[in-house]
Order: C-alpha cells, then structure tokens, then sequence
C-alpha cells in the first residue's frame, strides 16, 4: 500500500484529510500557557481571539523527529511506502525533520521507500499536491508516479494574502519593525506570497482595498494565462463582511462556489488577521521560483 502524508498546516478542514485516507502529523502551538496540537485546538475560538494577541504572540514548533520516526516505522513494518508533502522547509523545519526520520528507518528497514516533497508553501498549495497525490495513487499509481504529481502540483500553485495587523509579521520576524511603523502610518498593506518557499511581501500597495483587489487581478491573470484546477479563500481571525466580499468576487469570476478555509493557527500566529487566497492551474507560475527549477522531492 502507498500512504499519503501531511503536517497538519496543509489545512484547518481535517476531514477532508481523513476522507481522502491522507495521515497527519501534527504541529504545536504554544499558548494561554500550554501546548495544543494544531488538529485538536478550537478554531473559531482561536480565530475570534487572534486580533487580541497582538502583544502576547503565540508560538510554534514543529513535530518531533520521534513523531515522524514511529509513523515512517509503522509504514516500514507493514510494507508501505510514503509519500509526504509538507510546509515550506524554508518556513519551518518539519520537512527536515521528515527527512531525517525517514533517513534513520531506511537504514533498519532497507526496503522501505518514501518520497518527500517540500511543498514551498503552505494551506492550499500544500492540500492541492496532496490531493494531486490522492488522484493518482486512487487510480492505481505508482510510487513515483504519485511523487510526481504532486510535484508539479507544488510548480503550479501560488497562495497570496492581506494581512490587516502588520504587528504580526513583525513579531514573527517576517517584517522589519520601522517598515511596519511606516507601512502603517501610511496605509501601506502589503500582499504576502512564497518565493523559493519565503513568505515574502511581493506588491505594497495603498488602503487594504486596493490590496485586495491586486491580490484578486493576480489571481485572475494567472488562471487566464494557465487554467485553474483549485482554488480557496483563506483567512485568520474573525470572518468579516471584507472576507465574504472577495469571496463572492472569486466565485463570480469561477462561476462555481469556493470553500473558505481557515488557516491553521501555526499559520495564524505569523500573519495576524488576513484574507488570502490560495490555487492551482494547470501549468507553471511564473515568480515562483527565482534561479531556475529547485530541488523539491527527495527520494528515501
């Protein structure tokens, strides 16, 4: 058997995890004073209460190299092989941390093979290889064959979004503080994508807005230039008229309803309050990797 693997940042909807057989491991989030894993934490209280944390960040770790260990192990002595996709490695360290867990059961179970792909990105992108990898493995794929698919799945995506509070990038080290102070003053939002798997301000723009509707005319072009076969809207924090305006516009522009999805609060904690949406097309997108074609699937 060919099992599937996720962290639990691909998406906030678990079930649509389980009901596609896709195994997940999953992150931590430290706050209140405790640890939760991201799967079993309340998402609507956490999203309610997230403009007030501003000042007292919650916190993140990835899963343990152990987590990853028993679950590669349990794989290994039934004789399945893996294939994982995970949060961007230049976001966080859960993909390495899948590699070397996979690396250390390979070398006790020799004939055990996965496949591990950095998805460079996070929520949609992330649920869109993994449910890329679903299609194929569900029509009887083979290993790599299913490596594959989601590999170019993570080629064909993009997720951007608005944040409205820049103090959590800043607090999260994802923006300079005087920018921030700056940005602010002037009513500068910047809109948020992953190049070479960094969370990095692509555009700035004038009134949040306008930011919006950049982040929109984006996404329009790109399915023009290159198709569409998934789209969600994100957000993190309260859902708020602004939300549900972009999502009515996108669906307008798809003709066919789109499912707005929570991001998952590891996510959450670093962008603060924000509207995103996150897809793939049928092709490559351009800008999403500077320097040619990386690396993003390892063979164990």
């Amino acid at each position: 058997m060919i099992r599937i693997l996720s962290d639990s940042v691909s998406t906030s909807v678990y079930d649509d995890l389980y009901k596609n057989n896709i195994d997940v491991v999953s992150l931590t989030v430290h706050y209140d004073g405790k640890d939760q894993l991201d799967t079993e934490m309340d998402f609507d209280y956490f999203n309610d209460t997230l403009a007030e944390r501003g000042d007292n960040l919650p916190t993140s770790s990835q899963p343990s190299i152990a987590s990853y260990e028993n679950y590669f192990e349990s794989a290994a002595k039934a004789g399945d092989s893996v294939v994982g996709v995970f949060l961007s490695s230049k976001l966080s360290s859960s993909f390495e941390g899948a590699i070397m867990a996979a690396r250390r059961i390979k070398k006790e179970y020799c004939d055990f093979q996965c496949r591990l792909i950095d998805s460079c990105a996070s929520c949609g992108p992330q649920m869109a290889a993994l449910l890329a990898a679903c299609g194929v493995r569900d029509n009887g794929g083979t290993l790599d064959e299913i490596a594959d698919a989601a590999e170019h799945s993570v080629r064909c995506s993009r997720i951007m979004f608005t944040p409205s509070d820049l103090r959590f990038l800043v607090l999260g080290g994802r923006l300079n503080a005087v920018t921030a102070k700056i940005a602010s003053k002037l009513k500068i939002f910047p809109i948020i994508t992953t190049v070479d798997g960094y969370a990095v301000a692509s555009v700035k723009v004038r009134t949040k807005s306008k930011a919006n509707d950049k982040m929109f005319n984006i996404f329009v072009d790109d399915v023009k230039a290159h198709g569409l076969k998934y789209v969600v809207v994100h957000y993190a924090g309260k859902k708020t008229k602004e939300l549900f305006d972009f999502k009515e516009r996108v669906e307008e522009f798809v003709k066919h309803e789109v499912e707005l999805v929570s991001v998952s609060p590891v996510i959450s904690v670093h962008s603060g309050p924000a509207i995103g949406i996150a897809y793939e097309c049928n092709d490559e997108l351009s800008g999403k990797f500077t320097g040619g074609s990386p690396q993003i699937l390892f063979s164990i």
